[in-house]
């Protein structure tokens, strides 16, 4: 259980400062933005744990990671509008905190 909730503080802190760098800078964004990333990384770990065993992981792991994506440009998208630059940083701050999760926790 401690390490799910490391790893959704983990994911929400580094996606927001991604967010931050990509000069969102308005306090109510990036808290959202927080809020967002601890509700989907919740989400995908609920989801794969009781759908390891049905999907080979290579399947399951990009389709989760889609799906969170989807969810987070959506909802980040309707409060500051869609552009290519909420696309990018989103998809820049998944990425990085994909890549961390990769070598805190193995694929």
């Amino acid at each position: 259980m401690l390490a799910y909730l490391t790893a959704m503080l983990i994911t929400a802190v580094t996606e927001t400062i991604v967010l931050w760098v990509c000069k969102y800078r308005n306090w109510k964004v990036l808290a959202y933005f927080f809020v967002l990333n601890l509700i989907s990384n919740f989400l995908i770990n609920f989801t794969y744990r009781y759908t390891y065993y049905m999907f080979p992981k290579i399947i399951l792991v990009p389709l989760l990671e889609l799906g969170v994506y989807v969810f987070e440009v959506s909802l980040l998208g309707l409060m500051t509008g869609y552009n290519k630059k909420l696309f990018w940083c989103v998809l820049l701050s998944n990425i990085i905190t994909y890549s961390i999760g990769v070598i805190l926790y193995g694929f």
